[in-house]
């Protein structure tokens, strides 16, 4: 049976925790579990409860907290947590966490940025001290990472660079800055044809994390929308529409 244990002392001449800043701090914690729970039952998570074993009240406030699953250890559970406060300032995120963990984990330290929290990983021998918001750390961490889906981005074709190995084109949405286009070498006579007219190109779209646009898209296939003077009007479209089927 694998326990959390923890302790929040004052920083430097101060002294006294606020309770509300502890009750946000045990919440930020128990919501880093919840999401690991689901990291390792991705099927079905089963519902996770907690017990304090042991608390002591004055400062520096000491919290043992057991996390317990029905019909199942929390040993890899509370093994897990341990690595992800070890990882996590150095840089590296543990093979089986989520995003969703790793967001989590950014909550760490900052309701009690006037404190410091201490993790006793195995008893009082290897102690983890936590200064500072996660929170930093893990926006380190997602500065370069990015996650990928299928869609689709419109607007204007308005530079390329088809020399070397990488061709590149750049469109400029109505919604959101240039974003960098990878086309392949089949794609380049659409290309050429489509330089400073209005397209919507399709692919794998990259967003980096916290993110609200993406940046990059590979490019699957292009096509260009017709100039609006092209585009036939309510009473030509009846028409096209009559005719095709006969419509009287």
């Amino acid at each position: 049976m694998k326990i959390i244990k923890f302790q929040i002392k004052g920083l430097g001449k101060v002294s006294s925790l606020l309770l509300e800043d502890f009750i946000s701090e045990l919440e930020n914690i128990k919501k880093v579990l919840d999401s690991l729970n689901k990291d390792l039952h991705p099927e079905k998570a089963p519902q996770l409860s907690y017990e304090i074993v042991k608390i002591r009240k004055n400062s520096p406030t000491y919290v043992e907290l057991l996390p317990t699953l029905q019909d199942k250890s929390t040993n890899g559970l509370v093994d897990c947590f341990y690595s992800g406060l070890k990882a996590i300032p150095k840089g590296k995120v543990p093979d089986k966490f989520s995003i969703n963990t790793v967001q989590a984990y950014s909550q760490i330290g900052k309701s009690t940025i006037r404190n410091e929290i201490i993790f006793f990983e195995n008893g009082r021998k290897d102690k983890i001290k936590i200064k500072n918001s996660f929170e930093k750390y893990v926006n380190e961490i997602y500065k370069q990472t990015y996650y990928t889906e299928q869609g689709s981005i419109s607007g204007k074709l308005d530079t390329m660079n088809l020399h070397g190995t990488k061709k590149t084109i750049t469109i400029y949405p109505n919604y959101a800055p240039a974003i960098n286009c990878l086309v392949n070498d089949n794609l380049l006579h659409i290309v050429e044809k489509a330089v400073l007219k209005k397209v919507t190109v399709s692919g794998k779209i990259k967003t980096k994390i916290n993110e609200k646009y993406p940046f990059e898209i590979i490019v699957d296939s292009i096509r260009i929308h017709k100039p609006k003077n092209e585009i036939p009007n309510v009473e030509e479209l009846w028409g096209m529409m009559s005719s095709q089927n006969n419509i009287n």
